[in-house]
C-alpha cells in the first residue's frame, strides 16, 4: 500500500485494547498493507495483538509470496476471495457476508479520499451479541395462596409471554 494514508496507528490502539481481534484484508494482494498492520500488532515485547489476520485476494496467485514473506506471523489465514455477481448491490452483498461471519453491522467506515476519488475504504465491524433470555420465571412466594401483589405480579408475567412456576 502506498503512504496515502497511514493507519497503523489504528490497529496498534486496536491490537492493545482488543488483542482476540479478527482482521479480514480484502484484496491484500502483494501485501503492502498487510505488513504495515501486523508490524503495528506486535506488543514491544513481540507479542501478536490480535487473534486471526485473514488475507484474501481474488487470486491465490499472491499466496506463496505472501506466506513466504509472513512466515514469522502466527495466526494468519488465506482464503481466495470469490467474487459473485448476483442481482444485490455491494453494500447489501457486504452486510450478507458480515452477518454470515458472526458480526452484527459496520461499526464505522472511512475512505482515504474523496468520492469517487478514492482508493481504500477501512470498514470496522463488531461481534454480533446473541442474548438468549429465559422464558421461564418461577414466583417464589411464602404461601400458597397469592395476595394482591403476588396475583398482579404473576398477570404481569404472563402477558409478558413467560412461563410461570409457582414456588412456596
Amino acid at each position: 500500500m502506498n503512504d496515502i494514508q497511514d493507519i497503523t496507528a489504528l490497529f496498534s490502539l486496536l491490537g492493545n485494547t482488543r488483542p482476540q481481534l479478527k482482521i479480514s484484508e480484502i484484496g491484500a494482494g502483494t501485501g503492502g498493507l498487510t505488513s504495515k498492520i501486523l508490524q503495528s500488532l506486535q506488543s514491544e515485547y513481540g507479542q501478536r495483538l490480535y487473534l486471526n489476520y485473514m488475507f484474501t485476494d481474488v487470486s491465490s496467485g499472491f499466496f506463496v509470496q505472501a506466506q513466504s514473506r509472513f512466515k514469522s506471523y502466527i495466526g494468519i489465514e488465506y482464503k481466495v476471495l470469490r467474487k459473485t455477481y448476483e442481482s444485490t448491490s455491494r453494500s447489501e452483498e457486504w452486510d450478507v457476508r458480515l452477518r454470515a461471519a458472526g458480526f452484527d453491522r459496520l461499526s464505522s467506515g472511512t475512505l482515504d479520499g474523496d468520492k469517487p476519488y478514492y482508493l481504500n475504504a477501512n470498514m470496522l465491524a463488531q461481534p454480533a451479541i446473541r442474548t438468549n433470555y429465559q422464558t421461564r420465571v418461577t414466583l417464589l412466594t411464602h404461601s400458597r395462596e397469592l395476595g394482591p401483589l403476588a396475583q398482579a405480579t404473576r398477570e404481569i408475567i404472563k402477558q409478558m409471554g413467560y412461563q410461570l412456576d409457582h414456588c412456596v
